[in-house]
């Protein structure tokens, strides 16, 4: 052939090559592009939170409310902000309890106060945690009842709070749950006698 023929022909092919490698390059995601799933992100995050890592937790948590339908955004923020609470990380869960959008459900703003209650405690602030006890119902739920317990410790009202958390008792299941229970109560009455 021609040298003409040859370099045209080399060119055509190299065309093709680089067109096909762009194309699958396109096709391929990496793992950190491709989208995951709200559900697969939320078994992630009750995974993590069953270990003991509850900023991964936290992580997925957010990840989900990303992606997850208008409907279920709130939900998936406000378990984002309980695990980033267990991680100890203030601004983080005060980030995730601002992304909170749109009609919350009652279930939702009791989280969302009792929430803000816990950051206010983990801050060192007993007084705006004890102005949000009147808007968390005693015996709601179990996690409510141990906020309440630790404002009313907090504020020194100690046989208030050690009933709370008797009462409390009848919300938990299995004995690791109730050893959790007792230990609130004599942490919080030693916290209660060191502090005065």
């Amino acid at each position: 052939p021609l040298p003409m023929q040859a370099s045209h022909r080399n060119l055509r092919a190299l065309f093709a090559a680089g067109l096909l490698a762009g194309l699958v390059a396109g096709c391929q995601l990496t793992g950190a592009e491709r989208p995951v799933p709200a559900a697969r992100a939320v078994e992630r995050a009750e995974s993590a939170a069953m270990q003991g890592d509850h900023a991964a937790a936290a992580h997925h948590y957010e990840v989900a409310a990303r992606s997850a339908p208008s409907g279920e955004r709130n939900r998936l923020w406000l378990a984002a902000a309980g695990q980033w609470l267990l991680a100890r990380d203030l601004v983080a869960a005060d980030t995730a309890l601002g992304q909170l959008g749109g009609e919350l459900s009652a279930p939702e703003r009791l989280e969302r106060t009792r929430l803000t209650a816990e950051l206010a405690l983990a801050r060192g602030s007993g007084g705006p945690a004890l102005a949000l006890l009147d808007q968390l119902p005693e015996g709601a739920d179990a996690a409510t009842q141990a906020t309440r317990a630790r404002i009313l410790f907090r504020a020194g009202r100690v046989a208030e709070a050690v009933r709370a958390l008797i009462a409390r008792e009848r919300l938990v299941t299995g004995s690791t749950a109730l050893l959790a229970n007792r230990r609130l109560i004599l942490d919080g009455i030693g916290d209660a006698e060191r502090s005065g």
